[in-house]
């Protein structure tokens, strides 16, 4: 460590109370979970969240109507007791748990005081709020077209609503029938609504706090919330504090023992690995250029984690060869993801496109083709191309990648194909400018034939990948023709039955990526994260807020090694 971060190091270790020769917790304080942060929390505001670092915060100091399961990622019940949906799949019925509370934390005092009930009128709000073009929720367009009416108040001109014409409010399908029972009416049949119900953008706001203090509401001494935590201290640029909530029902409280979470800020990352290696931090962040070095010194605590983002290689299918799915499987069968995810980015081979974690996602590698040479042989010469002669070119590739990874793509399309590298022309870019030369209507005489992409999602059901990232109509930049496999996605977007939609997620996988699929892009790997844990922390840290916040109510932390 050199003498410049072992002096900053020092001065972290004073700033939080911890002499440099003392051990990691002190005498007599409550069981408490110490994090560090490079970044600060946006606003604790759950309707106005967008970054996971304030998602976390924000999952820990309210609870949803839905929560996700931190083991499974299903939807379950958490403020809503239980939901009943209608034969039509359009009403969402729930009811609330009677006894949960609004709390407010006084700092100074260190108090927890009760303010009043959480009712299913703070859902309404919530859900108001989040349609309001006014309030500028980040995640308000999940609800567009799912929530009736939610899409026509987001559309009023925000002059119209601070006028006073609140008509497109409260025209919004959100109704408390009283304090605990709630209906809320979609515009249209949306199976996936229990998962979006779980998100920040949905949980239920106290208006009349909101009103008094404005912007200024989630602050610490003036918020007031109904989760696992409660917000003590927050300091931007400093430290922030998270006390355990005193009133929240034991029923809906995690089995971890954590009292207090700490998260103070530091300089770089770099300087919260060596905070970890010191046993000044419970867990750490580790980037993926660190890893070679850190992993192997922590061999055990290392976790590799889904990050949901799943890499393609797109095709033009207007073009041709692409135009052909059997040239479409062959290119997309000659990439041995399993060697490139080991030699050049840490991933997780894919061959469908939902990746693992996802609730209802299939196994990775249980459906689809993957790496194949001689059945990526055979599909090209099955497409009058045999041995990638006469296959004609050249063929563009464009690619917002390092030069290494196009680099392995080129070389598996000539070593597995025989293809002529001469064939190929590949050109890297930015993301920006790729997505503008690939886009439905953008610029044709420069669309390329084979591009890389990544699929990110906006919520964490499989119907954003399967329905949202490959519907005909959604997908328009391959110019992919509409097929039977789009009306299996309209019967997943619609149906609930769990057996049913466990069938319809095999068979569009298969249809798009099996021996006979039309293989609308050539799923890649899916990224990951590496996260270090010290040995005496416990928690479903591979399964838990892969998106969305972490549940530290689940956090056990046993005595620490000194």
């Amino acid at each position: 460590m050199n003498k410049r971060r072992r002096r900053l190091l020092l001065l972290i270790v004073f700033a939080t109370g911890l002499a440099p020769g003392a051990s990691f917790a002190q005498e007599g304080e409550p069981t408490t979970l110490y994090d560090a942060a490079t970044t600060n929390l946006t606003t604790l505001d759950p309707q106005r969240v967008g970054d996971k670092p304030t998602m976390d915060a924000v999952e820990n100091l309210f609870l949803g109507l839905v929560d996700l399961d931190p083991q499974t990622g299903a939807p379950r019940p958490e403020l809503a007791a239980r939901w009943e949906v209608n034969p039509e799949g359009t009403e969402y019925y729930f009811w609330l748990h009677p006894d949960v509370s609004w709390v407010r934390w006084d700092p100074v005092n260190e108090q927890a005081q009760v303010v009043r009930s959480v009712t299913a009128g703070d859902v309404v709000n919530a859900v108001r709020r989040a349609c309001d073009p006014r309030t500028g929720a980040p995640y308000a367009y999940l609800l567009n077209g799912v929530i009736a009416g939610c899409g026509e108040a987001l559309s009023t001109p925000a002059a119209q609503l601070t006028g006073g014409d609140t008509s497109a409010l409260n025209a919004i399908g959100a109704q408390a029938i009283d304090n605990t029972t709630l209906v809320i009416r979609l515009a249209q049949p949306a199976a996936h609504f229990p998962v979006l119900a779980a998100l920040p953008v949905m949980y239920p706001a106290p208006q009349e706090i909101i009103d008094r203090y404005d912007t200024a509401w989630v602050e610490p001494g003036n918020i007031v919330s109904s989760g696992p935590y409660l917000l003590d201290e927050h300091i931007r640029q400093v430290r922030r504090v998270f006390v355990r909530n005193p009133h929240l029902p034991a029923a809906l409280r995690g089995p971890g023992n954590v009292e207090r979470w700490v998260v103070n800020m530091v300089e770089d990352q770099a300087t919260a690995l060596d905070l970890y290696e010191m046993g000044r931090l419970d867990g750490v962040a580790v980037p993926l250029s660190a890893e070679s070095m850190f992993t192997p010194v922590h061999p055990e605590e290392v976790h590799t984690i889904p990050t949901f983002g799943v890499a393609y290689i797109g095709f033009a299918h207007d073009k041709p060869p692409f135009d052909s799915p059997a040239v479409r499987r062959a290119f997309a069968a000659a990439i041995d993801r399993q060697k490139f995810t080991a030699e050049l980015q840490p991933g997780i081979p894919m061959i469908h496109l939902t990746p693992p974690g996802v609730y209802e996602a299939l196994p990775a590698g249980e459906v689809g083709v993957g790496y194949n040479p001689d059945y990526a042989r055979e599909q090209l010469a099955l497409a009058g191309y045999p041995n990638c002669q006469g296959l004609p070119g050249p063929v563009q590739l464009l690619a917002a990648v390092p030069v290494e990874h196009v680099a392995f793509l080129l070389r598996a399309w000539v070593d597995v194909l025989g293809c002529d590298p001469a064939l190929f022309v590949a050109v890297t870019t930015d993301l920006t400018s790729l997505r503008a030369r690939v886009a439905y209507g953008g610029m044709d005489d420069l669309r390329p034939h084979l591009w890389t992409g990544v699929h990110w999602p906006d919520y964490p059901a499989v119907y954003n990948w399967l329905g949202d990232g490959m519907h005909c109509e959604a997908r328009p930049e391959t110019r992919r023709a509409c097929s039977p496999i789009d009306e299996r996605i309209a019967l997943l977007y619609r149906r609930i039955d769990p057996d049913a939609r466990a069938q319809l997620v095999r068979e569009i996988e298969e249809g798009f990526f099996g021996a006979e699929g039309e293989m609308p892009v050539a799923p890649w790997y899916a990224g990951v994260a590496l996260r270090a844990f010290q040995p005496w922390y416990g928690a479903p840290v591979d399964t838990d807020g892969l998106f969305g916040g972490f549940h530290l109510d689940w956090v056990i932390l046993a005595p620490r090694i000194p």
